[in-house]
């Protein structure tokens, strides 16, 4: 599984996952959605192990906070 964390303006933005690896390219892609979504400050980044298990566990709504 290839687990992904959007964050921008230090909020998590979006959380999800794939069930294959993820190319270079697409990640890039996935980065210029973000970027385009939520601000040029947008990151992408890889979830950590823990993030992984509570993503598993909860699902992408364990990491983005509703307003």
């Amino acid at each position: 599984m290839s687990a992904y964390i959007i964050e921008a303006k230090g909020e998590i933005k979006e959380a999800f996952h794939y069930d294959r690896p993820v190319s270079a390219d697409s990640e890039k892609g996935i980065l210029e959605y973000a970027r385009a979504t939520y601000g040029a400050d947008a990151t992408l980044r890889r979830m950590t192990e823990e993030e992984a298990a509570n993503f598993a566990l909860h699902g992408p709504d364990f990491f983005v906070k509703k307003n």
